[in-house]
């Protein structure tokens, strides 16, 4: 999905003016969603530099890599990694869509944004697959759960992202406006933007409906299942434990990964899909509302994963009292969870068996 500046270019390049004034009611919800999309991103954009800038320099320089710290590692590189291409965003928004950043940078913001963000879902499953596997086979898993095999996996995780994001270089590119003054980044789908033939046209909008299907079911349908699943065999597993008890927070974990993993991703995947199934109803309510609320919601997500795998570990209150390294030594010991599972006596207490969701 393209934020609500795709949509102005399209007009800008389809007719010499827009007549548009301050007064007119959608030119004004237009210029107020934008400077709330605007300041969204750069919220974003500062809250997802600080937090997993941090959480690099933790990991990298204060702490032994163990399978859990290459999880988080890599999850906050490609989170810090598509906040650095954020300012691009922010700046082209702010000038109403125009691009003075080159076609170079065009095709490549583009495909670093959508690579990153298709690395951080996918650090996202892997996660939950990791925590899966601790809990259902906790003697494999302290046998073969490495941190090269973790690596390894990362690794390949990475050259998914780089395979599904491929694309997006060639389907970008920069267009120049009717009179020549101004340049914009638009989706091209590498189809030469002087050809206005009926077949260009349909070779653009076959492309276009494949990326968002594509886009969807690898982005948005496959993680989300195999993340429904795991934590659906964790939630068993935990209930089927004879010591189990009453205590809800495991569950509330559980809610709290999978509504906000929802809320975040559904609406940025869905919504195109009504673009391209040609029956669109409110177009300017989905394109100038809509979309770009649903890309604000997408982009916060990278800022989100620090707050959400460290702040919501165990002995939350005692955070405020703790130093940053003490909080993310807490959040990334894995020890006592390990020691935990592979015990063939019960935990002490509950707060032991939920370490295993964190």
């Amino acid at each position: 999905m393209e934020n609500f500046t795709d949509s102005l270019n399209i007009l800008l390049l389809n007719s010499t003016t827009i007549e548009t004034t301050p007064l007119d009611a959608e030119y004004n919800i237009y210029y107020n969603i934008r400077m709330f999309s605007m300041v969204s991103h750069i919220i974003t954009f500062l809250l997802g530099i600080s937090g997993n800038g941090i959480v690099i320099g933790i990991c990298t320089f204060k702490m032994t890599k163990t399978v859990n710290v290459i999880w988080f590692l890599n999850l906050a590189i490609a989170d810090f990694i598509f906040n650095v291409f954020l300012p691009l965003r922010i700046s082209s928004e702010a000038m109403d869509g125009y691009w003075p950043f080159g076609r170079f940078l065009c095709k490549i913001s583009h495909m670093v944004l959508y690579l990153n963000m298709m690395a951080s879902i996918s650090f996202l499953v892997v996660i939950s697959i990791d925590r899966c596997v601790s809990v259902l086979y906790p003697f494999w898993s302290r046998r073969h759960r490495t941190p090269n095999l973790a690596c390894k996996v990362a690794f390949v995780t990475w050259l998914l992202s780089v395979i599904v994001s491929s694309p997006y270089p060639a389907f970008y590119d920069t267009v120049a406006d009717w009179e020549g003054n101004d340049t914009f980044c638009f989706r091209s789908y590498a189809v030469p933007y002087e050809d206005f033939s009926e077949q260009a046209f349909k070779i653009m909008a076959l492309r276009h409906k494949v990326m968002i299907i594509t886009r969807f079911l690898t982005m948005f349908v496959v993680p989300f299942i195999i993340i429904i699943i795991c934590y659906g065999a964790i939630t068993m597993k935990i209930k089927q434990r004879p010591y189990h008890r009453t205590s809800s927070r495991p569950f509330r974990i559980i809610i709290t990964i999978l509504v906000l993993f929802f809320i975040c991703w559904f609406p940025f995947h869905s919504l195109p899909l009504l673009d391209a199934s040609e029956y669109i109803l409110w177009p300017f309510i989905v394109h100038m509302i809509a979309e770009p609320l649903a890309t604000c919601l997408a982009y916060f997500n990278s800022c989100l994963n620090p707050i959400l795998y460290f702040c919501m570990g165990r002995d939350f209150k005692e955070m405020f009292r703790w130093t940053i390294l003490s909080v993310f030594e807490r959040a990334f010991n894995e020890e006592q969870t390990l020691a935990t599972l592979d015990s063939r006596s019960p935990p002490k207490s509950s707060s032991e068996v939920e370490s295993c969701m964190l």
